[in-house]
């Protein structure tokens, strides 16, 4: 009976990474992905409208003058300074005009250009499907 007890105790924490993902996790993690998302947005709008253009923005510019030093936010960042989603996946940070942008996250499969995609498009000022 021992053996059965110590034997649990010590697989429990492994099940824990063989065991799939809840849809709550999920939603969980593309929540806060889109948070992250929308702080990118609101930081880039607020630029638009103090400097007129985001032409001179690229993404690790956008990351440092967001989170300033990677001290505060680091796990928002990767080791090259750029922002990333919850899967460590660096956005994709286009500037289509002077004050038009999309910011994508490749989503859970950290694959760009597919249905799991969270893409914020300045534009509608909402995300859009992929």
């Amino acid at each position: 009976m021992m053996w059965v007890l110590l034997g649990t105790i010590l697989l429990s924490p492994a099940v824990l990474f063989v065991l799939p993902k809840s849809n709550a996790d999920r939603k969980a993690e593309i929540t806060i992905t889109r948070f992250w998302v929308k702080n990118i947005a609101g930081f880039l709008i607020q630029q638009a409208v103090e400097t007129g253009s985001l032409t001179h923005f690229d993404k690790h510019s956008i990351a440092q003058s967001e989170f300033g030093s990677n001290n505060f936010r680091p796990q928002w960042t990767n080791s090259l300074g750029e922002s990333i989603d919850y899967w460590k996946t660096s956005f994709k940070i286009e500037i289509l005009a002077r004050t038009n942008f999309i910011i994508r996250s490749a989503g859970p499969n950290q694959k760009f250009g597919d249905a799991d995609d969270i893409i914020f498009n300045s534009v509608s000022n909402d995300f859009v499907k992929p």
